[in-house]
């Protein structure tokens, strides 16, 4: 997102060594906001609430996988063990009057991250809870 919290299709590189962000030369398909982004060899699995994105890092192509949405935001994202984790994150519901209120997810959720890759019907399975109900706003490779 900008600014002005309108949806964006492009992506930033950022390059570790040089401590500088580029653009990548070929934009998402569908713009979106905020996505989470973990990386499976060399794939970029790309997550949000209104689908996912495969970017293939040696053929510059993006895959669309519809079928794979997490339903909130500001979840957290990891993928370990073959599994693809998605933790907490929330929906805002706004009201009449225009106020808008958060529900946090306290689930930790996962599925196989083959399915992802193989764009086959995804079905989340429950895996734990968190201690609280939480938006996420960044993570790392966690152990649960």
């Amino acid at each position: 997102m900008n600014a002005k919290n309108d949806a964006i299709s492009q992506v930033q590189v950022y390059n570790t060594k040089s401590n500088t962000c580029t653009l990548l030369s070929h934009s998402m398909p569908i713009a979106g906001s905020h996505r989470r982004a973990a990386l499976l060899e060399k794939t970029v699995i790309l997550v949000g609430s209104d689908g996912c994105f495969l970017y293939d890092l040696d053929a510059g192509t993006w895959q669309e996988r519809r079928q794979f949405k997490t339903g909130n935001t500001y979840f957290g994202m990891v993928i370990e063990n073959g599994q693809v984790f998605v933790f907490g994150g929330g929906t805002a519901i706004t009201d009449a009057g225009g106020k808008s209120m958060w529900t946090c997810s306290d689930d930790v959720r996962c599925i196989p991250v083959k399915n992802v890759l193989e764009d086959k019907a995804i079905e989340w399975r429950h895996h734990a809870k968190l201690s609280r109900r939480s938006l996420v706003f960044s993570c790392e490779k966690i152990e649960l």
